[in-house]
């Protein structure tokens, strides 16, 4: 069978990170197309892998390496994912939880009834000069802005946990980066206009957001 990481140009931008990533519950449900809820109850049940960290309360993260791990060597295969529950007590390095993956995975998409995106092109520049309209690419919606980014170019950066992950059809993508971009200049206008006017009332030329 196929490694996923060999023909999934997101999962291989993944593994060649220059520095080791810690990827939130949403960045994993998206590229391994499931759902935070399936994530949350394979924690709470003590099902493994993907390995996971945490650290804090409500503050979860997968090490990117442990994930790729598992999906270049087991993610792939017919076989159901192997519970732990009875050994949850078992060996934690750092809050780290380190199963035997041998033999864990899915069928081909990873996991059940997940909607595999239409990826064709080998990088998300190869996307925007030749892709078609209902081509999908993974981004992270900024929540202040509305601005989509590209997925592997988000995790360069500093993100918030309300950010979104999201699968966008090249359309929605130029639709979205439009708006924010119309929005982010119409903000700017109204800074510098009120810096220009600063006796004038201080809502008179405030524009409704787009």
């Amino acid at each position: 069978m196929t490694s996923l990481l060999s023909t999934d140009p997101l999962l291989s931008a993944v593994a060649a990170f220059p520095r080791p990533l810690l990827l939130t519950e949403k960045d994993v449900a998206a590229l391994l197309r499931c759902s935070t809820r399936l994530l949350q109850q394979w924690r709470a049940d003590g099902v493994s892998p993907p390995a996971w960290m945490a650290l804090g309360p409500k503050l979860v993260r997968y090490p990117a390496a442990a994930l790729i791990a598992w999906i270049d060597g087991g993610a792939g295969t017919s076989k159901a994912p192997r519970s732990i529950a009875a050994t949850t007590v078992a060996p934690v390095t750092d809050g780290l939880f380190a199963p035997d993956w041998a033999g864990a995975g899915f069928d081909e998409p990873p996991f059940r009834g997940g909607r595999r995106p239409k990826v064709r092109r080998t990088s998300f520049m190869g996307l925007l000069s030749t892709g078609l309209p209902d081509e999908e690419w993974l981004f992270v919606v900024r929540s202040a802005s509305g601005r989509p980014i590209e997925f592997v170019e988000s995790l360069q950066h500093d993100r918030s946990d309300d950010d979104e992950v999201v699968w966008l059809r090249l359309d929605e993508y130029l639709e979205a980066s439009a708006r924010a971009a119309a929005h982010a200049a119409a903000s700017s206008f109204q800074t510098v206009l009120e810096e220009s006017m600063p006796d004038a009332e201080p809502n008179r030329y405030r524009r409704e957001p787009l």
